[in-house]
């Protein structure tokens, strides 16, 4: 039954992600591909502490933070922040509190793109949704958060787990030396 259901998640999962390449290429069509939009939104969430309904204009995020909240390398979000840089939905600014530290802005053309860009998106999901019906997407949405708890609660025991062994490793060595 395992692999049956492992084959199952497999075909699924190759579905989705053809949803998702059909989800980013809308966004190229409002300016962004999928790592631009990705830092976008990730910059007016720490601009606003998570509050989207707030105007993130104006706003810094340190690169630093930017780039630990991604999870990507400081020379990723660099090269992204460039690309938006020049097409003038960011700028960069020297921080004042942190000599070497640089703080991201979103500019107001970049807000305006931000969010036509979402909206188009949310478009899409509501169009997805109501194709569905609103029982079976309550549904999938809280059998999919349930799926992710549990990956993550996996995830957690796993790194636990190594942590153990690895310990248990070095006082191996330890007691040898």
């Amino acid at each position: 039954m395992t692999d049956k259901i492992v084959s199952h998640f497999l075909e699924v999962h190759k579905k989705f992600n053809k949803c998702v390449k059909e989800f980013h290429e809308m966004g190229e069509n409002c300016g962004f591909n999928q790592s631009e939009f990705t830092t976008m939104i990730k910059i007016a969430v720490l601009a606003t502490n998570c509050d989207l309904r707030k105007n993130p204009v104006n706003i810094g995020v340190s690169m630093k933070a930017l780039s630990r909240e991604l999870s990507v390398s400081p020379a990723m979000v660099t090269k992204t922040v460039t690309i938006l840089e020049k097409k003038g939905y960011v700028r960069r600014v020297s921080d004042n509190s942190d000599r070497r530290g640089v703080k991201v802005y979103i500019t107001q053309l970049g807000n305006e793109e931000m969010l036509k860009d979402k909206r188009e998106k949310d478009k899409f999901f509501a169009m997805i949704f109501s194709a569905v019906g609103e029982e079976k997407s309550k549904l999938f949405l809280n059998l999919l958060d349930e799926f992710l708890e549990a990956a993550d609660n996996v995830a957690e025991q796993i790194k636990k787990e190594r942590k153990e062994t690895v310990y248990e490793q070095n006082s191996e060595i330890s007691e040898k030396i």
